[in-house]
This record gives structure tokens, sequence and C-alpha cells, in this order.
């Protein structure tokens, strides 16, 4: 009589795991009896046992007796450990709706406190899978008329207020435009959203049929409105710019455009501190890595934003990590877990985020694992890093979210329950569905259990720069275990391949017991610096500038030739100056901002001829 070898297992808090033999004998019956430490399991008599919504009183050692008509053996010991750092979530339909999830969007987009979800799908997918969190670690499915699904494989996904109402937009991007499109979703306020089917952006096309991959909100030209860039499958990538009513220009003269390429992440970025996010040669640029993706956060605090790479997909390359000098060069780190050759044997660095998952001051890193474009049939198992706050990472074995097996896409580190601690949602699938005979995946969520550790969370509303403040830099001083030391986070608008992070700056603080500065860099260049704030909140700060007893005056109001409203204003010049216009005086809709130079400044308003009426308003954020 022959048994196969039991295999250690570790997985977390309500996982469901088990352990199964195999037998052989010359002898049948075979009978089987499992144990646990030792002792018997009542009831447990078949070639398997399953445990569900494992505690740590499920931990210890397991193994099975089997026996036939000539005698029995006691299989050797295999041991369950089970990690306590995180629970996995394993009732809601956040994690039983099955299908080909490509990634995950979080933002608030009823603005009632709590993160929602939107999930990007793949293959055969009729609807849009928005959940709304309902605030008691609990989801509701949004019923699919409320976001009606243009009929495409979505690759990419991100929020921003592209129209600065206050409330979060959403734009999907498709994966083969031939025959799908891009679409943005105008969030109407009342947790419904209309897609916008018009324009350039919903009708655009590639040379091939290869599609858009990750689109990224950002306000490049720093008008307040948020512009849209999204990363091409060949041949380049696209540009728009937000002309500010509701309409977009494409951009076809510059070299984000120009240069080809197939892109499958992006991210923009202040990586030299000078205010403006961008892309320059450098040895990032010179580096042939066969990247996915890319994250880019500070991980050794020194104030300047590094950036990793998720490798593989075709070649089976080892991840990148560079960190930033802080003179606009890179070096590449070539020692350490994070990127050992050894990481990408078993599958592909599909994406990546970093995140403070126990709010010790240093952000660690996840890496999402799939598999590339030849092999798509397998499940791997995922990566995370802790940061040991010294340039060095350890690699976590145990727990589920190493240890469960998937083909994984999106991963987000996400406050959802606003416990302060950083939970991770990772979406599944991505050409799984169709290489695997329709068979479909659920995503993963796991609940960050928390520790003794101080945080502070600081949400931005733009007044001067775009509302959703994508762009603006926060950083924060606060002294850590006897150190002085100084974070900082960038708002992105979609960064690494398909996911997009919050529009939250989280920040771990250890045993800190007062954040001694908050200093905000906000995109229109306008700086906030605040003093003595209390951790453990969510700290909402509102874009303002210094402008001390500010005056101003409208000078005129006229008709242009072309019948737009030219506007003018004199007031002090150093400041700058918010128009908006109404046809209610109860409904304000942003103009756009100018900066007094002068001690004048004009605004000309070319949507007047749209309306029988028109008020207009200017003020100093």
């Amino acid at each position: 009589m022959k048994t196969n070898k039991l295999l250690n297992q570790s997985v977390s808090l309500g996982a469901t795991t088990g352990f199964r033999v195999t037998a052989t004998t010359t002898n049948p019956p075979l009978n089987f009896q499992w144990r646990f430490n030792a002792m018997e399991l009542g009831g447990q008599t078949t070639n398997a046992v399953t445990l569900t919504n494992i505690q740590t009183n499920n931990a210890g050692g397991y193994d099975v007796v089997v026996a036939d008509v000539s005698g029995s053996i006691t299989s050797q010991v295999a041991t369950l450990t089970v990690d306590t750092t995180f629970t996995k979530i394993t009732t809601g339909s956040i994690v039983t709706d099955k299908n080909d999830y490509w990634n995950g969007s979080w933002a608030d987009y009823d603005n009632d406190g709590y993160l929602d979800l939107f999930v990007g799908t793949w293959f055969n997918s009729k609807t849009n899978y928005l959940y709304h969190n309902n605030g008691d670690r609990t989801f509701t499915r949004v019923p699919p008329a409320n976001i009606p699904k243009i009929p495409s494989n979505q690759h990419g996904a991100s929020w921003g207020d592209f129209d600065n109402d206050g409330y979060l937009d959403l734009i999907v991007t498709a994966g083969n435009p031939e025959i799908t499109h891009n679409v943005i979703y105008r969030n109407n306020g009342d947790g419904t959203f209309t897609p916008i089917k018009n324009g350039r952006i919903y009708n655009e096309t590639t040379a091939f049929d290869v599609g858009f991959h990750g689109p990224s909100w950002v306000d490049y030209n720093n008008d307040g409105f948020l512009d849209l860039f999204v990363a091409g499958h060949t041949p380049q990538n696209h540009l728009w710019r937000n002309n500010g009513d509701g309409s977009f220009t494409k951009i076809i003269d510059s070299a984000v455009v120009r240069d080809s390429g197939d892109s499958e992440g992006r991210a923009w970025v202040d990586y030299d501190n000078d205010g403006f996010t961008k892309i320059t040669n450098s040895v990032l640029t010179s580096m042939v890595d066969d990247s996915t993706a890319c994250a880019w956060g500070d991980y050794d605090n020194d104030g300047y934003l590094d950036v990793f790479l998720a490798n593989g997909l075709v070649t089976h390359r080892a991840n990148s990590l560079y960190k930033n000098n802080g003179d606009g060069t890179f070096t590449k780190i070539i020692e350490g877990d994070i990127v050992s050759g050894l990481v990408n044997v078993n599958g592909d660095s599909l994406s990546c985020a970093w995140g403070d998952y126990d709010n010790d001051g240093y952000i660690d890193l996840f890496v999402a694992q799939g598999t590339g474009a030849a092999d798509v049939t397998r499940l791997v198992k995922n990566q995370l890093y802790h940061n040991n706050g010294n340039g060095t990472f350890t690699r976590i074995m145990e727990g589920s979210l190493v240890n469960d097996p998937g083909r994984s896409h999106g991963p987000v580190w996400v406050d959802y329950d606003n416990d302060g601690f950083l939970d991770l949602f990772i979406a599944n699938g991505g050409f799984w569905a169709q290489n695997n005979g329709g068979a479909l995946l659920t995503n993963f969520l796991y609940r960050n259990n928390g520790n003794s550790n101080n945080w502070i969370t600081i949400r931005l509303v733009g007044t001067v720069s775009n509302r959703s403040a994508i762009g603006a830099k926060v950083r924060v001083q606060a002294t850590i275990r006897g150190k002085t030391m100084w974070q900082v986070r960038q708002i992105f608008g979609g960064d690494s391949q398909a996911n997009e992070q919050p529009l939250d700056a989280h920040f771990g603080l250890s045993d800190a017991t007062n954040v001694d500065l908050v200093h905000i860099e906000w995109p229109s260049g306008i700086v906030q610096t605040m003093t003595n704030a209390a951790p453990k909140q969510f700290l909402t700060v509102v874009e303002h500038q210094e402008a001390g007893a500010a005056s101003l005056n409208f000078t005129s109001v006229s008709r242009s030739t072309n019948g737009a409203a030219d506007l003018s204003v004199i007031g002090d010049a150093g400041l700058r100056y918010l128009f908006e216009a109404s046809t209610n005086l109860m409904n304000w809709s942003w103009l756009g901002v100018r900066t007094n130079l002068t001690g004048s400044v004009q605004l000309s308003d070319t949507a007047a001829t749209h309306f029988p009426q028109r008020f207009y308003r200017v003020s100093v954020p």
C-alpha cells in the first residue's frame, strides 16, 4: 500500500482549504481516517478533508490513516499555518460573481465616504460590474441599467471628475476597438451613469485590432480640467485634451503619441519634484525589461518617487526596481528578493501596487502573477514583499494572499472599511475563459485585520486644480520610532497596467502620536501646509490659496463677434481666479482658472451662444 506525500499549507483567516491523499493497494477496499494533531477527526473518513472559514484553532498537523485488509499506514504529517494579518472574504457578490476580469478601480462615486468598485471584464460579458460599498463591509452590485454597458472587451478603467461637477466619472477602454468602443460614463449624481456615445474618444480605432490598454486621467496643461491618456497596444499611445465644455480634442503633434510601441502600463508622475508630470530619457527608457506594468512610490522615504516594473510577459524576465537618485537619474537595484531571477520561473508578473499594509511608515509591494500569451491555461501564486525600512524587502510566504492560485491582473490596496488599514483587492481572468473552454474565475478580497500602528488618510478637493486633485503630491512629517521622517504620495488618475489606486493619500505612522506637518503641492502650483494633525483620521483638505482680503471686481462682460462672452476682472496680482457660469444662479459649472499677473485677467466663454441667458461669478479659492 502506498500514499502520496501531503503538502504543508498556509492560509489566511476565513479561507477554505483542505488535504487530499492518493492511495493504492492490491488488497482493497481502502478506508481512511483523518487526524488533527494526532487526534481523530469525527466523520472525516474519505480520501479528502475540507476546512472552511479557517480560524487559528485550525492550525496544526494533519495526517491520515489509510487501511486495507492487510493493515494500515499513516501518512506524513502536513502542517497548516494560519496567518492572522488578513481575513479572506469568501461571501458576497464581489468575490462570488464569476467572469473573466481584467482590472479593478476603486472610488467614492456617490460621495458617501466609502470607496466603491468597478471591475472590467474581458470575455463575453454583457453587463458592467459596479459594486456599491454599503459602509458595513458589504457590497451591493449596482443594477446594470444604472451603468449600461457598451459591448466591449474591457482593458482598463479609471475614475476622474472630468467636468468638475463634484461627481467622479469613469473611462473604460476597449480591448478591440474595431468592434467596440472606449466609453466615458458621466456620473449623473443620482447613482446612475450616462455613456457618452459620441466624439473622438468613443469612435477612436487603432491601426490594428489589438486595442487600448490602461487609461489615465491627468491635467497635463494645468488648466483645471482632466485630460485623458490611453496606453495603446500598438502602434501608438493616445492623448486627448479636455476642452472644458464636455468635449475633447485629440493631440497628434506630441512625442507622447508619435512614439511607436506596444504599451501596457502607464503612469503620469512628477519624479523630479518640479511640479510637472513627465517622461524623459534616462536609464528607464533605455532598458529592455519586457514590462507589463509600473508602480511609482517612495519606498526609501527620501522624498523622490522610485519605480517598480513588473516584467516577463513574453520572456520571463525578472522584475526591476529603480531607485530615484533625486537628480533626474535612476539606479537599478540588482540584489534582493524583489528583483530575484527566480521570481518569474512559474509565472509572469502582470501588475503591481505599493501600499503600507502594516502602517509602519514604509510602503510594501504586491505583485500580481499570471501567465503570458503563450500559456494561459495555468493558475499561479501572487507575491507580497514587506519593506524592511532599510532599502531591502522580505518576501512574504504565509497567508492566502501569496498562496491562492489565480491569473491576476488588477491589484489595488484599498481601505474599503475605513478602519485606517489597507485591504487588498485582486482581479482575476484576462484571456483565461477564452482559452479554457469558457471557465470563469472569481476575484479576491482580503480584509486587513490591523495592528496597533497609527495612520492618517488625506482626501483632497481641488478648487483651482482639477476637482479630483489628480497630480497633487501630499507629504507628511512625523516622528516615528524616535526619528523625524517625511513620506510622500502622489495622487494618480490611473497607474500600473489596468488597475487604479484610490484617490486618497494613505500614510502609515507606526508609533507617531502626531503628524507634525501636512504639506500639499497642488497641480495649480498652490502649496498648503498644516501643522499638528491628529492621527487615526480621514482629513479632507480643500484647495485654498493664502489671499488675505483679496479684492476683485468685474470690469466688463461683452459679446465678441463670434457670440462668445468676454469677461474681464480686476483684482490683486499673483492670485488665481476661478470663473464659473450658471443659467439659474443655483447650479454652477467651471469655466476655467486664470492667473492674475498684471492686476487684470480675462476669460472668453465660447459656450455662451448655447444659452438664452448666462450668469457669471469669479472667486479667489
